[in-house]
């Protein structure tokens, strides 16, 4: 029984893995060891209260503020005092029970100290009598009896830990401090805010300022853009730790990309570039289309079907697959609908609406940057006088809904504007270096602004957590002066929680998703950082940090010519189910199904068009060969003259024996001119005018002839 195969029966009460050596597995920890950030010291803010926890005796106190008006606290307040110890709280306990241990291991260590010099004293007194006043004075013996009390004092009166014996091991006990004292701000960011940076990945590919991030909804493929004229496409489930991008795409040649966005299903996304034109691509990275440029001789850009200049930003609508928009130094934001019918010979996308922005004297202002409010009810823009322009939703569009002035300096290029979830507050990150929040219903002034945020970069953004608790922005200094960091602001209390180092260049994009619970940053290093932690983090970098690549075997070598298929050679899959026009301009893109315009025919008869020649066209080409375009047509006319004189071939040949030889009279005749003169010097004595009218003179002239 032992050597026959066992029975489909039995096999099918065993699970498919049984009997197989599971592999080594590795721990959490270990596997991600070498991806743990340092704990930043530098900027310590004041500790948070733990929910539930006491600290120093007192119980803690809610991070909520009481409102006055309403005489009750908020409802968050109200959840947060039920929160159960989470497991960083049992850490933190552990930690308080090594503390006790130590300081118990201190006092034991006094104590023992304070037994030996005890006996060292019951010895001295022992030894007292031999050795007092041998080869000594009286003086010199008093004054070294009253240096050993006064030691054996001090001795006697410590009580604690002893204190530290040099200045070196002070100051590695302060950063010790200041280092634990980091940790437990972090853990306690951790508890509040669920913050994600503990671990750090760091994705390489592009060689300058990455200035676009875009993450699919399921936080599962990621799209990358650079000044470098490249976006990357990444897909985390299929990547290994050497991370490498899987696709690289140039929207536009030798344009900088400004903005990346999915669409709400993640199966398309939108690309802005320098260029005035924005694109469409489906989820693999294949082109679906491009917007119509228009008219830049048009001064009025409600009458043009695209933008005239570069752009500067685009989304996507967050719920609406059909509809995204596009800001431009052309002063308008459009919007678009990707249902709309095609236009051109390139069937390009045209737009939807124009939303012109004006400064206060009423002319066009270039806009840097634009975006929806989560729900897609506002749109929003940022302007080159300084000024926030947003506009509700609808069919159709005027002026500015909401216009706030002087928002941040005139020309300061303003980079980012990002709304609340409750469409009242919005946030707008300035190039004078300042982040100011407003309210919508009082823009009169706004309701906290930060100084000290330097923005040397175009696209520096700000963004919000997804439970909308914290604001996030980054710094972009000019190069070589110092380091760009990740700065984080309460939502609440509109203040600054903690600021993180993230490269030892400018922070620009940020990204925080809500589903994988991971940071992305864009920097000016060419390089995306990811930050995450094992523990609250889900997918993304976890999927592939530690994933070793496929080693090659020697089976997988292959040996021969293999055959190199092109891609203008492979047919795609849904060209069969694609619409007669997007074949037509599939075809008119790909070099080898497109066919050459045919050339002009040389020679006698040009102008014609190549290809099966009429009959006409063999008898010119075969009778005329040679080029009598460049001689004189006279000439050549007149090479004939003598040979027709003498022998004629064609009309005067019949008639050379009937017709009689004309002879000309030249005896009367009259030039014009004396006839006229002689015309124009009498008058007609009828009407009176040289020409006479009435037709007088000519019937005295027709009877003179007639006598004559």
């Amino acid at each position: 029984m032992s050597d026959e195969e066992p029975s489909d029966e039995l096999r099918a009460q065993f699970p498919m893995s049984f009997g197989k050596q599971a592999g080594k597995k590795v721990e959490t920890n270990e596997l991600h060891a070498g991806f743990k950030r340092p704990t930043d010291s530098g900027f310590v803010p004041k500790p948070l209260p733990l929910p539930g926890r006491r600290l120093g005796g007192k119980p803690a106190s809610s991070p909520f503020q009481f409102n006055f008006e309403t005489k009750k606290l908020p409802d968050a307040a109200v959840e947060e005092q039920v929160i159960k110890p989470s497991p960083s709280d049992a850490a933190r306990e552990a930690e308080a029970r090594k503390e006790a241990e130590a300081m118990a291991r201190m006092q034991l260590e006094s104590q023992q100290k304070k037994a030996e010099g005890a006996q060292k004293e019951q010895q001295r007194k022992e030894k007292k009598p031999v050795s007092k006043g041998k080869g000594k004075g009286k003086r010199a013996v008093d004054q070294e009896e009253e240096e050993e009390d006064d030691d054996m004092t001090d001795e006697d009166d410590f009580v604690g830990p002893p204190m530290p014996m040099e200045a070196e091991g002070a100051e590695e006990d302060e950063e010790t401090d200041m280092q634990n004292e980091a940790e437990s701000t972090q853990n306690m960011l951790k508890v509040k805010y669920r913050l994600p940076v503990t671990h750090e990945a760091e994705l390489k590919g592009h060689s300058k300022t990455v200035t676009a991030l875009a993450l699919d909804p399921s936080g599962s493929r990621l799209l990358t853009g650079s000044n470098d004229y490249t976006v990357k496409m990444w897909d985390f489930a299929g990547m290994h730790s050497d991370m490498r991008s899987f696709r690289s795409i140039e929207p536009h040649e030798n344009h900088q990309v400004q903005a990346l966005s999915f669409s709400p299903t993640g199966a398309e996304w939108l690309v802005c570039t320098g260029n005035a034109q924005a694109k469409l691509y489906d989820r693999d990275g294949k082109d679906i289309m491009t917007c119509v440029k228009g008219d830049m001789y048009i001064s009025d850009m409600t009458f043009t079907k695209g933008h005239t200049h570069s752009l500067t930003g685009g989304q996507w609508h967050p719920s609406n697959r059909e509809q995204f928009i596009t800001s431009s130094l052309d002063g308008t934001v459009r919007v678009w609908d990707t249902t709309a019918k095609p236009v051109g010979v390139d069937f390009e996308l045209p737009q939807k609406h124009v939303l012109k922005a004006r400064n206060g004297r009423g002319l066009k202002t270039a806009v840097y940057c634009c975006c929806y409010s989560p729900d897609g009810s506002y749109i929003g823009a940022g302007c080159e006088d300084g000024s926030l322009q947003l506009w509700q939703n609808r069919n159709t569009f005027q002026k500015a809904d909401v216009t706030i002035r002087e928002a941040h300096r005139v020309g300061s290029e303003t980079s980012s504007v990002k709304f609340f979830s409750d469409n009242r507050r919005v946030l707008s990150r300035g190039g004078d270096d300042t982040l100011k929040i407003w309210d919508i219903r009082n823009a009169s002034r706004p309701i906290k602004v930060w100084d000290d945020l330097p923005n040397h970069v175009l696209q520096t953004e700000v963004t919000l957590s997804p439970d909308e608790q914290l604001i996030l922005t980054g710094t972009s200094v000019k190069k070589n002066e110092g380091n760009g960091v990740l700065v984080m602001i309460d939502a609440e209390s509109l203040e600054k929680v903690s600021q993180i180092g993230v490269s030892d260049s400018s922070v620009v994009r940020i990204l925080w998703h809500p589903k994988i619970n991971q940071i992305l940053i864009g920097s000016a290093d060419a390089k995306v950082h990811m930050l995450y932690d094992p523990t609250l983090s889900d997918k993304g970098a976890m999927l592939f940090v530690g994933r070793k690549s496929r080693q090659k075997r020697e089976e997988d070598l292959q040996f021969g010519s293999i055959p190199i298929m092109l891609p203008n050679e492979m047919d795609y899959v849904d060209d069969d189910d694609a619409s007669s026009a997007r074949q037509r301009v599939r075809a008119r893109k790909d070099p080898i199904r497109s066919k050459k315009p045919p050339l002009q025919v040389q020679g006698p008869g040009g102008g014609k068009v190549a290809g099966p020649r009429s009959m006409t066209q063999f008898i010119m080409q075969e009778m005329y060969r040679q080029d009598i375009g460049v001689e004189d047509a006279r000439a050549e006319f007149l090479k004939h003259a003598k040979a027709a004189e003498e022998n004629p071939q064609y009309v005067t040949k019949a008639y050379t024996k009937t017709q009689p030889k004309p002879i000309f009279d030249y005896s009367q005749y009259e030039d014009d001119s004396s006839i006229l003169d002689r015309d124009m010097s009498t008058k007609c004595p009828n009407c009176g005018m040289k020409l006479c009218v009435c037709k007088f003179a000519a019937e005295q002239q027709a009877a003179k002839r007639h006598k004559s």
